[in-house]
């Protein structure tokens, strides 16, 4: 199965930016039609683009202008953007909008071109695909390092729907997620199917998605937004830093060699202590594990992770996978997704 690392793409359109000749046509036999455009609590109008042929979710008019703008922007949601590539973004864009390609100064009195490549990056999504690790291998040796304050540490949740276990870790729109990718694409191969004709040809699953079914395939997602972009990453033209940015900073993976489950120490009640570590971790996970520890005595709570800091460990039959190379199986990606 190939995808790429780039998940989700969304990018501000300056007010002052045109429609192009043949999607405003398009606008103007459809706009105030209910089966395309509707409002939404951000913009007064927004649609589906792809019944058009265009791969994107158009939201236009933003109700709250944005300071140093004269008039109101909109927002383009790539769709699919694992499936394509850096230069198909931009014509994608290009085919709806006519951006205008403004010059400003530099520090250097020198004239820089603005256009497509200098929109604002809204909203990325980066991830990595892990081979042969399930889910539940990284709820009990997965955790995400946030800001020591409690209002900051951010939530946690596991949700279970059909096949799939999804880890959530923090609140959007800053979050990481870990799921698992092929009853993902099982579930959008049997919506397929269902909107296929019955006189066509329907592939199968191995068909449509080049992996087989039973496959083990695990996606470890970052999700970038709410102002919160990066500087080195925020415009398009500077999504060639990818390969070089680490989305996982944040996250600690236990070491994959892991002590038995079993410590026992001298002192009776540490050992105690101990036990219910290991049964919050199997039961919530590690992350929860240290952040419900957190809960119950925030005054001491570094003292006590400390001191119960071997328990921690959980023993797995399977071999797992370094944060290294969470960060190689990205980068090996992202690197394609952006040269193609």
């Amino acid at each position: 199965m190939c995808l790429s690392m780039v998940d989700k793409l969304d990018v501000r359109i300056p007010a002052d930016a045109q429609l192009t000749p043949e999607f405003g046509k398009v606008y103007a036999d459809t706009r105030g039609d209910p089966k395309y455009w509707h409002s939404s609590p951000y913009y007064g109008s927004t649609a589906d683009l792809r019944p058009f042929g265009h791969e994107m979710i158009l939201h236009m008019g933003l109700h709250h202008q944005k300071q140093g703008e004269k008039g109101h922007s909109h927002k383009v949601e790539l769709i699919d953007t694992g499936m394509s590539t850096y230069s198909e973004w931009l014509a994608e864009i290009e085919r709806v909008f006519e951006i205008p390609i403004a010059y400003r100064k530099s520090s250097t009195s020198r004239l820089q071109p603005q256009g497509v490549q200098q929109l604002e990056v809204m909203r990325i999504d980066l991830a990595a695909d892990v081979p042969d690790i399930p889910v539940d291998w990284f709820r009990t040796h997965m955790r995400v390092l946030w800001k020591r304050r409690r209002a900051e540490i951010g939530e946690y949740m596991i949700l279970s729907q059909g096949e799939g276990e999804t880890l959530y870790f923090g609140k959007r729109p800053n979050c990481f997620r870990v799921y698992n990718k092929i009853a993902e694409r099982k579930e959008q191969h049997k919506r397929l199917t269902r909107r296929t004709s019955p006189d066509a040809e329907i592939l199968t699953f191995e068909e449509a998605c080049h992996t087989s079914p039973d496959a083990i395939l695990t996606r470890v997602e970052r999700q970038i937004a709410g102002g919160k972009v990066p500087a080195n990453i925020r415009t398009l033209s500077q999504l060639v830093n990818l390969p070089h940015f680490d989305p996982f900073v944040p996250v600690e993976i236990l070491p994959r060699a892991s002590l038995p489950s079993e410590q026992i120490t001298t002192n009776c009640i540490l050992t105690l202590a101990g036990k219910e570590v290991q049964r919050l971790v199997n039961e919530h996970g590690l992350h929860r594990a240290r952040q419900l520890i957190r809960y119950m005595d925030p005054a001491n709570a570094s003292r006590n992770l400390k001191r119960l800091e071997l328990f921690f460990e959980v023993k797995s039959p399977q071999t797992g996978v370094s944060r290294e190379q969470l960060l190689a199986f990205y980068r090996k990606s992202v690197k394609a997704q952006l040269v193609a």
